[in-house]
This record gives structure tokens, C-alpha cells and sequence, in this order.
């Protein structure tokens, strides 16, 4: 199966998921950690992940790591070839008052 996968792969809990699919899957990675490191830096962004289209038309399911802004032009991208996408939703720290 040919898998996208996005997501910070700077995470230990991502990179194991990763490593995990990657043993009977074809794994196309995209890492939001070099490319959508600061929201300054968001039109270099969205140019290198419209250029992914290709990528994810060629792929059977799309993953992606944080329901965040990232996120957003996979989702679009997805929803336009119709590939499935699984999203892994998470909690960071949180703190009550």
C-alpha cells in the first residue's frame, strides 16, 4: 500500500508510527517540521505542500499527524483525488486555572 504521511517528524511518538508502516508500506513522508516550522514562513509553506499533489494523487491513504493549520492543504488535497485520511488527533500540555 502506498501511504502519505505528514506530520513532525521530530516527535519520538510520529517517527515510531513511521518507522512502524514503513516495514510493509510505501511511506512518503512529509516533515512539517522542516517546512511549516514558524507561521511566518507560511507562503513557502503552502508552495511546497501544493507541490506534493502529485504524491498524494499516487497514494492509497493519506496520514496525517495534528489536526492543525498544516494540515488544511493535505485535507484539500486529499478530499480532491477521494484518498482516505486518517488523523491523528492529540492533546499538547494543558493546564487548568
Amino acid at each position: 500500500m502506498n501511504i502519505y504521511f505528514a506530520g513532525t517528524m521530530q516527535s519520538i511518538f510520529i517517527q515510531q508510527d513511521a518507522d512502524l508502516l514503513s516495514e510493509n508500506h510505501k511511506l512518503r513522508i512529509f516533515d512539517f517540521s522542516k517546512h511549516a516550522a514558524s507561521f511566518s514562513n507560511i507562503h513557502n509553506f503552502l508552495l511546497g505542500s501544493m507541490l506534493e499533489w502529485n504524491n498524494i494523487k499516487k497514494s492509497d491513504v493519506v496520514i496525517l499527524w495534528f489536526a492543525d493549520y498544516p494540515a488544511l492543504p493535505f485535507v484539500i488535497l486529499s478530499k480532491l483525488f477521494r484518498k482516505p485520511i486518517i488523523t491523528h488527533v492529540g492533546v499538547g500540555k494543558c493546564q487548568l486555572l
